[in-house]
């Protein structure tokens, strides 16, 4: 039996030409000029630094940023699904698993960014969300391309 993981979504503030469906970013950290701003606590606290969130909502209010040109729209967000790569044992759809990356050297790898990916860190728990391809690894690890969403502990 599959168990669904529930994509909750929150609601933030983005740059007005970045407000569009299916856009993707990275959250990092606010600058100080947003620490001062009354509208942080939606912009930014609702957020999790290192993150990777898509928009799949639009509102229509827009609200005046000293950091975007023509302002911040309300938008809704999710917390995007992250390619990744995985022990070959492990690659179970619908398996829940802890992250752990794969241990590598090979600095020139050209699968580097599957198994170092941005927005997932050291012990998230995770569900398999989609399998992907063999990984023909240099270091001869047994590995495969995933798509993981990030779960509640």
């Amino acid at each position: 039996m599959s168990r669904k993981i529930k994509k909750d979504k929150i609601i933030t503030l983005v740059g007005i030409k970045q407000a569009r469906k299916g856009f993707e970013f990275l959250h990092e950290s606010p600058s100080e000029e947003c620490k001062k701003c009354e509208y942080y606590r939606v912009c930014i606290e609702n957020l999790e630094a290192g993150r990777v969130y898509r928009i799949v909502g639009l509102r229509e209010k827009v609200f005046p940023c000293p950091l975007h040109e023509g302002g911040a729209r309300v938008v809704e967000v999710v917390e995007s699904e992250i390619s990744a790569a995985i022990p070959q044992k492990l690659a179970l759809e619908g398996a829940i698993i802890t992250f752990h990356r794969i241990t590598c050297e090979n600095f020139a790898c050209k699968y580097r960014s599957l198994c170092f990916p941005i927005g997932i860190y050291e012990g998230d728990r995770c569900q398999i969300v989609g399998i992907g391809e063999r990984i023909d690894c240099e270091m001869k690890n047994l590995l495969r391309a995933v798509k993981l969403r990030r779960v509640p502990s």
